[in-house]
């Protein structure tokens, strides 16, 4: 299975479907030029929009809400200014990689929060995710809008419907982790 983070979510194997009773998805989007991908996913979870803030923003807790992390750590933290590193590894069938991102995220506190790729020290040539989270009477909807360029090749025939079925396989289990808590 591959590994993935809070920023850019890379290369699963199987499309996700509607997930757990309470996470809904609501709206979906994807879009690929070149090898450039832009993804946006819009979910319902049963979650206070205060505890979903917080199991976000726990960037050294996110290896044990998604299984595909290997690791996360926070390099530098200064009020809601971050800097985290992100370990995730996987396989598609023939291929595997192992992928490495520091992003520098802006948290606006339980509302959005900003990542971009630092490509100097990461496996994409760019990206940048942006979560916004919205108080609902019964629950909290999250958005998350990725727009991504790996620097590595992705099989051909096969790159972008992986990082479709990824970003919102990953999305999906991310949500489901949370709302369990």
């Amino acid at each position: 299975m591959p590994r993935r983070s809070l920023g850019t979510l890379l290369l699963a194997a199987a499309l996700a479907g509607p997930g757990a009773e309470a996470v809904e998805v609501t709206d979906e989007h994807f879009a690929a030029e070149g090898r450039e991908y832009t993804m946006r996913l819009t979910l319902r979870l049963q979650a206070r929009r205060q505890a979903v803030w917080t199991a976000l923003t726990d960037y050294e807790g996110l290896a044990q809400l998604s299984p595909g992390i290997e690791r996360s750590r926070v390099l530098q933290r200064d009020g809601h200014h971050a800097e985290v590193e992100t370990v995730t590894e996987g396989c598609v069938l023939f291929f595997c990689r192992r992928i490495t991102r520091v992003e520098r995220l802006e948290e606006e506190p339980y509302e959005r929060i900003t990542a971009t790729v630092d490509p100097a020290r990461s496996d994409l040539a760019s990206g940048t995710t942006r979560w916004r989270l919205k108080a609902l009477e019964d629950g909290t909807q999250v958005t998350v809008v990725t727009e991504m360029e790996p620097d590595f090749r992705l099989p051909p025939l096969l790159g972008a419907r992986l990082i479709r079925r990824s970003f919102r396989r990953d999305m999906v289990e991310l949500m489901e982790a949370i709302e369990g808590r």
